[in-house]
């Protein structure tokens, strides 16, 4: 079978064929294109399938009975987000946001859970990236609850950016708002305006009203033990 460029985007990334499961199983199993600011689901919707994301960015947030909202996390390809349906829940607890054009393969509930314990491939492929995922959200925790709000941000940025080492070469994102970047860190927007200013004054980012470039000096701010020497010891 030749594969598509589609299902080749991340080959690097990844040692599963969608495109082999698809073909064996034909129903329930489909590709999505998504515009960015397209919601994939919403918040207590019925948890009716799960998400494989190929390529793009996807922001899970969830809205509080008072009214107020928070992200999540933001998802970057290889990973798969909507799982909860795999875990007996009727509704989605967050909802799935696409930031920027992403391409999706969608597996329905019952497909998925015929999947599990029948395809050893599925399986590992699928455990990893929950395991993953779950390691990644104690991280988010322990960082909430023991760093600054600056270094919260510089670890969102170095984690938008997928970055690895000091050796690891200057990477360009598409920029988030300063609101969303708070709401990932859990400050303010006038706190995040503050250091986003304060980095690029380090020379440790560079951004314009589309991109944010993220150097490797940023990685600064997080070996240090007290972050920049300007932070402020009591922004928590």
């Amino acid at each position: 079978m030749v594969k598509s460029n589609w299902f080749a985007m991340n080959e690097a990334h990844r040692q599963f064929d969608f495109a082999d499961l698809m073909a064996s199983v034909p129903m329930g199993i489909s590709r999505l294109v998504v515009d960015p600011d397209t919601a994939l689901y919403r918040q207590g919707e019925s948890a009716k399938f799960m998400c494989y994301l190929v390529s793009g960015r996807i922001k899970l947030s969830a809205v509080s009975p008072q009214g107020r909202e928070a992200i999540v996390s933001i998802l970057d390809h290889d990973e798969f987000f909507g799982e909860d349906c795999l875990l007996g829940c009727s509704t989605r607890c967050v909802t799935a946001v696409a930031l920027n054009r992403c391409h999706i393969i969608k597996i329905r509930k019952e497909i998925a859970c015929a999947l599990v314990g029948e395809n050893a491939g599925f399986d590992e492929f699928l455990i990893t990236r929950l395991i993953e995922n779950a390691n990644r959200i104690a991280e988010q925790l322990l960082d909430r609850i023991f760093n600054s709000s600056e270094r919260r941000l510089a670890r969102a940025l170095l984690s938008l950016a997928n970055y690895g080492t000091k050796d690891t070469p200057d990477i360009t994102i598409p920029k988030l708002s300063q609101e969303m970047l708070a709401e990932m860190v859990g400050t303010t927007r006038p706190r995040i305006n503050q250091f986003m200013n304060k980095f690029r004054d380090l020379g440790y980012i560079d951004y314009d009203s589309s991109t944010i470039t993220v150097h490797h000096t940023l990685l600064r701010v997080l070996l240090s033990e007290n972050g920049c020497r300007s932070a402020h010891s009591g922004d928590l």
